[in-house]
């Protein structure tokens, strides 16, 4: 799989078979909390299922949880609503550090693989600025034989499904079917049919179709895309959540489109989605964005645009039509200003974002 740029990814190797003995089966991790009240109710969710699995209290800063696992999975801890660090569930007493999870085998080498990843990143980063692309190549290359090589090596579980889903993210449609022939297994996944789904509801609602319309219910009131879109005037959609890094970075370049082209007739609207409506709330209260929001949308939004990573931003026309989609930065600021008349717009499908 050729990727254009160097990306994050978690590490892998094959999982050693389980007996059905629970203590040869048991877990169990104490993690830090900080800015936590004790009382507070941890819950530890099946990534991939997007299901709990269990729940704990904090206690003196702290929580622990243990437990029994046949078949060892990557799970996550949500505090207030809040997504914490990816993590394998297997047994074992597993450490959890600052920035690094350890003490089982997964996870101890989850830890080195990222720091040989890191080391990639940092020599890419590290050539100089008139360095050839033969050079810059040469590097991708080893990054994605090392992440192809931990895909094929755990090709029958979950974390090899988990280091796909990171690559499906970033393939045409054609490509992820070639690579599910070459590992049938991940098939079985629930993100990765997710994925599988995404694509064809990208495809439908691309840009030059017309918005297709979602409902949400938030504190007794209904509200719809069709409320704001389609009325006459440009709109900017921004898919985001409270707890997305990227996407409160990416508020600053749509507070300067809003001051630069709202006088002109642009209006923004964002919605957001994976959130729990107080932190959105909060966060919109913090950064002090002006513009109108649809609260609590969940994945009800993402799904039906096939959306796999936010923020993810859309720009409809006053007649309803998506001019594009998935552009940040300096690319949105191009884009916004061609369609607000400073130039032609053109209507085209950008490449897909990795997720956050």
């Amino acid at each position: 799989m050729i990727k254009k740029t160097i990306m994050p990814f978690v590490a892998a190797i094959t999982l050693a078979a389980c007996t059905a003995h629970a203590d040869v089966n048991r877990y169990n991790f104490t993690v830090p909390i900080s800015n936590t009240p004790d009382g507070s109710k941890v819950v530890l969710v099946d990534f991939d299922l997007d299901q709990p699995v269990d729940s704990a209290y904090v206690e003196n800063g702290r929580v622990s949880f243990d437990g029994t696992v046949e078949n060892p999975f990557i799970g996550r801890l949500i505090v207030n609503g809040v997504r914490g660090r990816m993590f394998v569930v297997e047994p074992g007493e597993i450490t959890f550090e600052l920035k690094t999870t350890s003490g089982t085998p997964l996870n101890d080498e989850w830890t080195r693989y990222r720091d040989a990843y890191q080391e990639l990143g940092r020599q890419y980063q590290a050539l100089p600025e008139d360095a050839d692309e033969a050079q810059q190549q040469a590097i991708i290359d080893r990054a994605n034989a090392l992440s192809d090589s931990i895909i094929a090596a755990n090709a029958n579980n979950a974390l090899g499904a988990y280091l796909f889903l990171q690559e499906a993210y970033n393939l045409e449609p054609e490509e992820l079917n070639a690579a599910l022939e070459r590992w049938p297994k991940f098939r079985d996944s629930k993100r990765i049919q997710k994925v599988i789904e995404t694509f064809a509801r990208k495809e439908a609602t691309a840009a030059g179709q017309h918005f297709t319309d979602f409902t949400i219910e938030h504190d007794g009131k209904t509200y719809k895309l069709s409320d704001y879109a389609g009325k006459g005037t440009p709109l900017l959609v921004d898919f985001w959540a409270s707890w997305c890094g990227p996407c409160r970075r990416e508020s600053i370049v749509l507070k300067d489109l809003y001051s630069q082209y709202h006088d002109r007739g642009l209006e923004i609207l964002g919605v957001a989605v994976w959130d729990e409506p107080e932190n959105t709330l909060e966060a919109i209260e913090d950064l002090q964005l002006p513009w109108l929001q649809i609260i609590n949308g969940q994945t009800i939004p993402t799904d039906l645009y096939g959306i796999l990573g936010i923020p993810h931003i859309m720009m409809i026309d006053g007649d309803g039509t998506i001019l594009f989609r998935g552009l940040q930065g300096d690319e949105l600021r191009e884009a916004v200003a061609q369609a607000m008349g400073d130039g032609v717009m053109p209507i085209e499908v950008p490449e897909a974002e990795a997720a956050e």
